[in-house]
């Protein structure tokens, strides 16, 4: 059998895409309705959208930053350097910069891109789904669960 194929690093998405369009949920702008946490590459931005999806039409800044706080996710105040390296912490100042980017992007005229994302997080599902069938292929699996695995994925593009 030949050696395990290394596992790439690359997983397609944008930090600035998210954060601006979670900037736009937190103004009170509609998000297309396809749109889940898991169109989110980043734990913290998938918090944000999973207050956004529970709050509604009442989600808004100060409305997901209680969601957020009462949950344990976020911090009023800045943590100091490490604030990030606990997985789904926010700072209220993430929450800040998340509409401040969106309200920048939108003085340039740009708005969130949505299919953008839904791209990417598509891309992410392929490629994940490809490297568990290349890892059931290599240690002499069943094709039939690594076809059937990719078609699915495939499938739901």
């Amino acid at each position: 059998m030949n050696a395990p194929l290394a596992t790439p690093l690359y997983q397609p998405f944008s930090l600035e895409l998210e954060r601006d369009a979670l900037g736009s949920l937190l103004l009170g702008y509609p998000h297309p309705d396809w749109a889940t946490p898991e169109h989110f590459y980043a734990g913290q931005h998938r918090k944000v959208m999973e207050a956004v999806l529970e709050l509604g039409a009442s989600a808004s800044l100060p409305s997901v930053a209680s969601l957020l706080r009462d949950r344990g996710q976020l911090y009023t105040r800045e943590m100091g350097p490490d604030r990030h390296s606990r997985p789904g912490v926010l700072s209220s100042v993430d929450l800040v910069a998340m509409v401040d980017g969106f309200e920048f992007s939108a003085r340039m005229g740009w708005s969130p891109q949505w299919e953008t994302l839904r791209e990417l997080a598509d891309r992410r599902a392929m490629l994940q789904a490809l490297r568990r069938a290349t890892v059931v292929l290599e240690h002499d699996g069943d094709c039939a669960d690594a076809r059937r695995e990719l078609m699915e994925v495939m499938g739901n593009g």
